[in-house]
């Protein structure tokens, strides 16, 4: 059988609920909804990523630590591709940037 344990909501819960409503109604408000997402996602990488880093001599910050810098490498290794490919596009490309801002126009 399944018995389920109700647990009275407390003032922390509610204060909680609140704050956490404050924080996502200012972040919609500031437009800060990219970055929110973005943090969540560094944060559950992380989080994903420290069990499988087993080095010895590390411990459980490094492990974090590490963690962080392989997806700091990742994510400005990306930019870098991706300002390079968006240059070698431009250069290559039989029209200019100028060219290319006039028929925008």
């Amino acid at each position: 059988m399944n018995t389920v344990v109700y647990k009275s909501v407390t003032r922390g819960d509610i204060v909680a609920w609140v704050l956490s409503a404050l924080a996502l109604g200012f972040a919609l408000k500031l437009h800060l909804l990219p970055a929110l997402l973005a943090g969540l996602l560094v944060f559950e990488l992380v989080k994903l990523l420290t069990p499988w880093l087993s080095v010895r001599g590390l411990g459980r910050d490094g492990r974090r630590l590490l963690a962080v810098t392989l997806i700091a490498i990742f994510v400005v290794a990306a930019l870098v591709a991706a300002s390079l490919g968006l240059v070698a596009f431009l250069r290559n490309s039989g029209e200019s940037l100028s060219i290319l801002m006039q028929s925008m126009a």
